[in-house]
């Protein structure tokens, strides 16, 4: 994820990787609702039921800010069953209330925008 900056400068921040219980859709989701009428526990997927404990854990510092922050999610991986993983990532810091900017997959500079780099080995 490239790490565009913060709301309100200084303090660092721990960003997170987890990932959902619930079957979301993108075309449908919201930060109320995974699916049309089908609601998270709490909003914003803060609700116990609407997440796995933290896949992942990076304490980022604040002066990070233009640079690329890397999340390993191999063992979620090799411990969940099936073969669909759907990942979320949300930032954290203690006392302060500020957004956290992240590119999306959407910006319009195609080389800020998040990577999924896969690394295998052939048996």
């Amino acid at each position: 994820m490239y790490y565009a900056g913060q709301s309100v400068n200084g303090g660092d921040l721990t960003a997170y990787v987890a990932y959902t219980k619930e079957p979301w859709k993108a075309s449908e989701t919201t930060w109320v609702n995974f699916q049309t009428s089908l609601y998270w526990n709490a909003t914003g997927v803060k609700g116990v039921d609407d997440r796995d404990p933290h896949v992942y854990v990076l304490p980022v510092n604040y002066q990070q800010v233009g640079n690329w922050l890397s999340f390993d999610v191999t063992q979620v991986v090799k411990d969940t069953p099936g073969d669909d993983y759907d990942f979320f990532f949300y930032g954290s810091f203690a006392g302060v209330n500020k957004n956290i900017y992240f590119r999306s997959n959407d910006y319009w500079q195609v080389s800020e925008r998040p990577k999924l780099t896969i690394w295998y080995r052939m048996p």
